[in-house]
């Protein structure tokens, strides 16, 4: 900014009006050029004013955001020393397709029973 007003004030009979212009134009697409582009400044204090305050908004918004990251690492972190406690889901079955039987289940129940490999339900009344 201090270079182009020295530039400014170097060239003979330039109208401010001009060189607010050329200066509008020059910065780089965002709020502030959107802002100027929308409500001109009328005079080059009231656009080093309004340059001044995006500048303060715009460090306050870094400094927030650095802030929020500092607390992300350092859930993070807390994160990473306890780990939170969760039930393993068991996966899909081993076999997705089972032969079938060849005999009729109460002919399997049956060998069971003899077998003694399991016991017979209770009856309920």
């Amino acid at each position: 900014m201090d270079r182009f007003g020295k530039v400014v004030l170097s060239i003979h009979g330039l109208l401010l009006e001009v060189a607010m212009t050329y200066l509008i134009t020059a910065f780089r697409p965002g709020p502030f050029a959107d802002n100027l582009a929308i409500q001109p400044a009328t005079n080059m204090d009231k656009l080093r004013q309004r340059a001044t305050q995006f500048m303060y908004v715009e460090e306050l918004r870094e400094f927030k955001n650095q802030t929020k990251v500092e607390q992300n690492q350092g859930k993070q972190n807390d994160r990473d020393h306890n780990p939170p406690k969760t039930r393993e889901v068991p996966g899909p079955s081993k076999f997705m397709k089972y032969t079938p039987l060849n005999t009729g289940r109460t002919r399997i129940f049956e060998e069971t029973l003899s077998a003694e490999l399991i016991t017979a339900p209770h009856k309920f009344c």
